[in-house]
């Protein structure tokens, strides 16, 4: 999976179990100050086709809609615009 965007260290992650969408903006270093937090979108190719998936941060961590942060799969792209 890999990390891009606005975050400090983007790239690929690397983990040996599953991790969350939020575990990983973690690992990459968590967002600059000019993220914008509430579009950030993970996209998961399916072979088939590409589907995106909306993560808001701010809603997350207000505790509402805990059911955005997916456990990623490996291709998948987290883009923090």
């Amino acid at each position: 999976m890999f990390v891009t965007g606005k975050v400090t260290k983007p790239g690929e992650i690397i983990s040996p179990t599953s991790i969350s969408v939020l575990q990983a903006l973690a690992l990459a270093g968590g967002t600059t100050e000019f993220a914008d937090l509430a579009n950030i979108v993970v996209f998961r190719n399916t072979g088939e086709d590409t589907i995106p998936f909306k993560f808001n941060y701010p809603e997350l961590i207000k505790g509402k809609n805990y059911a955005q942060n997916i456990l990623l799969k490996t291709g998948d792209v987290v883009v923090v615009p």
